[in-house]
């Protein structure tokens, strides 16, 4: 996102980190290190990141796919979400991303799901995301970023 699109926000970026469980096409679970991510210059959209040791794959989709899969199943095309039990009662959040052939299946704790969800809506509640995307002045940022990039490249 661009800096000049945030500031515009005036609201700080929010993250949660957790430990994940990525269950390969085998069914063998490795941990993994997640991260929710929320920025309200761009309200419709969490950031979901999984860390590896050698680099970190990051998908963007809509909050309120996240929302509704904490609840029942969501999503089409490259990602779903969904409520799950692990077999120690624990209650999950299983996203599944797809890419080119690919999948991946995570399975995250729902209060760290749930948690992060409340502090997104704290920053902006469900229903007002368009009273916080400014369309004007975010296109306006971007066109004067591009001009500058033109500028320089001259």
């Amino acid at each position: 996102m661009n800096q000049r699109i945030r500031q515009q926000s005036g609201l700080d970026p929010i993250s949660r980190s957790c430990t994940g469980v990525l269950i390969d096409e085998d069914g063998h679970e490795f941990p993994v290190p997640c991260e929710f991510a929320y920025d309200a210059a761009d309200p419709y959209a969490t950031t979901f990141s999984l860390h590896g040791a050698q680099r970190s794959v990051v998908w963007v989709f809509a909050r309120t796919l996240l929302t509704e899969g904490c609840f029942e199943p969501a999503g089409e095309a490259d990602v779903h979400v969904w409520p799950t039990v692990s077999a120690h009662g624990e209650s999950r959040v299983a996203i599944e991303l797809a890419n080119q052939g690919l999948t991946a299946l995570v399975l995250v704790p729902s209060r760290v799901v749930l948690g992060f969800l409340a502090d997104t809506e704290v920053l902006v509640p469900r229903g007002t995301e368009s009273t916080a995307f400014e369309l004007d002045a975010t296109l306006t940022a971007l066109l004067q970023t591009s001009s500058d990039a033109v500028d320089r490249d001259r």
